[in-house]
């Protein structure tokens, strides 16, 4: 009983995060390989082991035709509100490196959103607080 719970809600969790690609990056990829990039504050460099594992996620969805959702999911309770601009550059940053191994300009999809609803001074909180994600769906 419990087994058949946790995969109906594994099921009903990952059609709704589906559902927050598509509409925060019109991407129209129903499934497909996720993965997340980690970046720390105000940086949007990239680890060398990180462009490995980019290039040959772009390699494979430029042998197999898939679209590249990127998705940025931004925290912003209480610390510079230039977040977004930090955001914009890891998408860039995240694309760019799709587009150099051959993937097409019209299979990637770029999106920004609040990492959850509630924004401002909610809880104390410090730039060390913060997770700052890029999340990747690479699928048809």
């Amino acid at each position: 009983m419990k087994r058949l719970f946790l995969i109906s809600a594994l099921i009903f969790l990952n059609a709704c995060a589906g559902a927050d690609f598509a509409a925060d990056t019109g991407c129209p990829a129903v499934s497909g390989r996720r993965f997340s990039v980690l970046f720390d504050y105000g940086r949007s460099d990239l680890s060398d082991d990180a462009v490995r594992r980019l290039e040959e996620a772009a390699a494979e969805a430029r042998e197999n035709g898939d679209y590249v959702c990127l998705l940025g999911r931004l925290e912003y309770r209480g610390v510079p509100a230039d977040q977004g601009l930090d955001a914009l550059d890891r998408a860039k940053i995240v694309g760019e490196i799709f587009l150099q191994e051959g993937v097409p300009l019209n299979r990637i999809y770029i999106g920004m959103t609040a990492q959850d609803d509630l924004t401002g001074f909610s809880a104390p909180q410090t730039a060390a607080d913060e997770r700052h994600v890029l999340e990747i769906v690479v699928g048809q």
